[in-house]
């Protein structure tokens, strides 16, 4: 009670009958109008002052007046909160909604896809030229995710280890590359001695 709402339909029905909105069939809410534009489609937008006490919950369309009822079909029917009729969705991808490029303000999209913003992106940012993208923020002291620190492409740290500096070593080498947390080795080595697996190098 108190709030609106707006019901759209689209259905077929005799010429000569009316759709009604009612909670009961002694609350009545109003009939559907025909919407401007669109073949076979009714709104109705409403605000209940009174509703049935044992079925508040229920809302009934009928055709007006009974006496003449004849065959009716209901293709869709959608209830918005709100005075607003929005587009019915051709394809139901709720990944979000977003506003078009538009001075309607009525030009929305309720089907933003992965495809779509891609596109969108594309028209905007170039795929083959270096371009500044204004909004982008510049990590000059990196860059960081949830406040651990995230390892650019080219950012690493590479330490060698031969002969010449290490403790273990007769021959050979290991090269040790540190990507954040992750360290990867390479190389070939021959040890003084016989290390366990598991067990620090001398060095």
């Amino acid at each position: 009670i108190g709030q609106t709402y707006t019901i759209t339909l689209k259905g077929t029905k005799p010429a000569s009958q009316t759709f009604v909105a009612y909670n009961y069939w002694n609350v009545n809410f109003g009939d559907l109008k025909p919407v401007e534009g669109l073949t076979d489609v009714w709104s109705l937008t409403f605000t209940p002052t009174k509703l049935e006490p044992g079925l508040p919950k229920e809302l009934r369309i009928f055709q007006s007046p009974k006496e003449t009822a004849g065959a009716c079909q209901i293709d869709w029917l959608k209830i918005e909160k709100g005075n607003t009729r929005t587009p019915n969705i051709s394809q139901f991808k709720y990944f979000g909604e977003g506003l078009k490029d538009s001075n309607d303000p009525n030009d929305y999209s309720w089907d933003i896809t992965p495809e779509y913003a891609e596109k969108s992106l594309n028209n905007t940012v170039s795929l083959t030229e270096p371009q500044t993208v204004l909004g982008l923020k510049n990590f000059s002291d990196g860059i960081q995710i949830s406040g651990d620190h995230v390892v650019g492409e080219n950012e690493h740290t590479i330490y060698k280890l031969d002969k010449s500096n290490s403790n273990s070593f007769i021959d050979g080498y290991a090269t040790f590359i540190k990507h954040g947390k992750i360290v990867i080795v390479n190389g070939t080595v021959k040890f003084k001695k016989a290390y366990a697996f598991g067990v620090p190098l001398d060095d």
